[in-house]
């Protein structure tokens, strides 16, 4: 589940294990001066950890596509509950989910993040017949917010009334053709984000993984990749990428990666092929092989390299 444009949602993603959840969403638009699109997700972290056991997630996602070139999106994700932690009633939700009161002492004060994205079309298709689609995309989320329907801000907010703090931003550009799919992706995370007073040590996580962004807080990363369909059931998909971290504290060393991927797959009949591998050259390796949010300025004055050799074999039922 990847809530957001491009390669991996800021808020929510699918890269950690699965968890279990009830999701909302439509199936087909809804028409109304363009295409709208809802999606509501709760889920639960059943996990023992070393802030707060078994905390819970809520999502919400609205696309409108106003016309076929322009794309408009807003998130809304909230880490809330857990052991020893309050529970709501179905009428406080809508506080919980404005976040009105996050950052105010009491039981609405939440690790809560908002966003919104925009995706363009551009039209190259009628000078380049090969290209299908090609789109270009931004996305601002925020761990914190200036708003005037928030407590702790009605009185010092100005003009546009509205402001995302603690960033998290996303550029990219994906191109398509009849074969090929290929794409560039930059992202920045601030050392605020995934972080929060109420789950100070693993934050914005389940099983030790980011729920936003893989790579997690206080980052800058960089990828390209290709993927090129031979036939309807053969491709070959490679990436190449760059990451530090931490990037905004000013003491210490930061840790640099670059890796290489290749991923081949193969549908023969009801069954499906994959193979991957991957090399990490890394320096100033991070001794926590997945940094937490308060993990990620341990840094080790060594340098390692690393290679990922996967196969996997999956059968899909008719």
């Amino acid at each position: 589940m990847n809530i957001g444009p491009g390669e991996y949602g800021l808020l929510v993603s699918n890269n950690t294990e699965p968890y279990p959840l009830i999701m909302f969403q439509t199936e087909e638009p809804l028409i109304f001066l363009g295409d709208w699109n809802f999606l509501l997700l709760k889920g639960w972290l059943l996990e023992d950890r070393d802030d707060v056991d078994d905390p819970e997630i809520l999502a919400l996602r609205l696309l409108w596509k106003p016309v076929s070139f322009l794309e408009l999106g807003a998130t809304r994700s909230e880490l809330y509950g857990g052991e020893g932690r309050p529970g709501y009633k179905l009428t406080e939700y809508p506080t919980l989910i404005l976040g009105s009161k996050d950052n105010v002492p009491g039981k609405f004060d939440n690790d809560g993040y908002g966003g919104y994205d925009f995706t363009a079309y551009l039209p190259l298709e009628k000078l380049v017949p090969s290209v299908k689609e090609v789109k270009l995309y931004f996305e601002n989320t925020g761990t914190d917010i200036k708003a005037f329907w928030q407590e702790e801000d009605k009185d010092k907010v100005s003009f546009p009334f509205f402001a995302l703090t603690k960033h998290g931003l996303k550029y990219g550009l994906s191109i398509s053709t009849n074969r090929d799919i290929i794409g560039i992706e930059h992202v920045i995370t601030s050392e605020d984000t995934y972080r929060h007073h109420k789950y100070p040590v693993e934050g914005y996580t389940y099983q030790g993984l980011s729920l936003g962004y893989p790579y997690g807080n206080n980052v800058k990363s960089l990828f390209f990749k290709h993927k090129h369909n031979f036939t309807d059931s053969v491709y070959l998909e490679y990436k190449v990428g760059a990451y530090e971290q931490p990037v905004f504290i000013n003491t210490g060393d930061r840790m640099r990666r670059y890796y290489a991927s290749i991923l081949g797959g193969w549908k023969i009949k009801d069954y499906d092929l994959e193979g991957f591998l991957r090399l990490d050259k890394t320096e100033n390796y991070n001794s926590h092989a997945v940094p937490l949010p308060s993990q990620t300025g341990d840094i080790e004055d060594a340098d390692k390299t690393f290679y990922i050799l996967g196969v996997s074999i999956r059968y899909c039922f008719q």
